[in-house]
């Protein structure tokens, strides 16, 4: 039995302490991010850390796409560490890891999208049927 509670410990803490939170790396909503896409499109640097299959399938427009596990080997990407990065991957956990990879290769200004790349989906559907709403009453909405 207590084998068994030890293990949970070990299991639980080693979760916890993966899912930690970068220090110094804030988060940014996709709602603040798909206005910054539509500010400063062309200033931002964008690394999507998804699997190429999933990146392909659905990305953001001039990000580059380098997989989680190809991070580390970044130096030849043409990337700048000086300039604002911003973390795309599919979870939390996932941009962490990221950012704590860039953080060692020299990256100092990292964000990272906030609930992964599903949140910008959804900030956008929510965009799209804001602007397609017509009114139909004779109020005026």
């Amino acid at each position: 039995m207590n084998l068994i509670l030890i293990a949970v410990v070990a299991v639980s803490l080693y979760w916890m302490y993966r899912n930690r939170p970068v220090r110094g790396v804030p988060s940014i909503e996709a709602n603040v991010l798909l206005q910054r896409l539509r500010n400063e499109a062309g200033f931002l640097q964008i690394v999507d850390v998804r699997d190429q299959n999933d990146y392909y399938a659905d990305h953001i427009e001039g990000s580059v796409n380098i997989s989680l596990g190809r991070l580390p080997f970044i130096k030849k990407h043409g990337l700048n560490k000086e300039a604002e990065t911003i973390i795309i991957a599919d979870v939390n956990r996932e941009s962490r890891q990221a950012a704590r990879i860039l953080r060692k290769s020299g990256f100092t200004r990292l964000v990272y999208l906030e609930h992964g790349i599903q949140s910008l989906k959804r900030a956008e559907r929510g965009v799209r049927a804001a602007q397609a709403h017509v009114c139909c009453c004779s109020r005026g909405c």
